[in-house]
């Protein structure tokens, strides 16, 4: 049963501010670090509530320069949900439109700690990556989607990685050890991901929880 306190596709449709209020409280519930990222967007203007605004005719979100965020409300296709989210069968609709709003506010945090140490650190193995196939493969599948071209990828890969870790940090680390596993290069390959060693894959791991530890911990 949907508890009452969740975001719904309908409510989205029917009230769309009730929806975000929802939104952000169930981001707050299921994330590890989703409030505090939310909340360092907010404290910098990067981003506004008043300019959070809700589309029930599709699930694409993008964030804007000037704060808002165009949350897409609608539940993503199963079969694009398989390509781009990480275990994706682990995330019902409530956690997916939360992990979605998430993955907005830290292209924000991304903006404001791009000069930082870390996250410097975490761009430069990012693009090292993507540099090795020309573009056509890197971190996440999200960013190899041909949708992005250039340094778009680059952005989307890095803001994808640590939007994974502030959701949650096991669920990070899973994904590092799953680009490093025998197993599973075929998968790997059929969406535009890298392949790592596991020397490599902890290293990316340590490098995307400095990226996202360290820069928070400055609030």
């Amino acid at each position: 049963m949907i508890g009452e306190r969740e975001p719904t596709y309908n409510l989205a449709r029917r009230n769309p501010d009730k929806f975000k209020v929802r939104t952000l409280k169930h981001l707050a519930r299921a994330s590890v670090h989703g409030a505090q990222i939310w909340n360092y967007t907010l404290d910098r203007g990067v981003v506004e509530y008043a300019k959070l605004t809700v589309n029930p005719n599709t699930w694409v979100s993008n964030s804007r320069a000037t704060g808002g965020i165009a949350l897409g409300a609608q539940p993503m296709d199963a079969a694009t949900k398989e390509r781009i989210h990480f275990h994706g069968e682990r995330f019902p609709y409530a956690d997916e439109v939360s992990y979605r709003l998430l993955h907005e506010a830290t292209h924000s945090f991304l903006y404001t700690t791009q000069h930082s140490t870390a996250t410097r650190s975490l761009l430069r193995t990012v693009i090292d990556v993507r540099g090795m196939s020309e573009g056509r493969r890197g971190l996440t599948a999200l960013g190899s989607l041909d949708f992005y071209k250039g340094d778009a990828k680059q952005i989307e890969d890095t803001t994808e990685l640590m939007t994974m870790y502030a959701w949650s940090p096991e669920y990070a680390r899973e994904f590092t050890d799953f680009l490093a596993h025998p197993d599973y290069k075929s998968v790997r390959r059929d969406v535009g991901l890298a392949n790592m060693s596991v020397g490599a894959s902890e290293h990316l791991y340590g490098t995307m929880t400095r990226a996202v530890d360290e820069n928070l911990a400055t609030v």
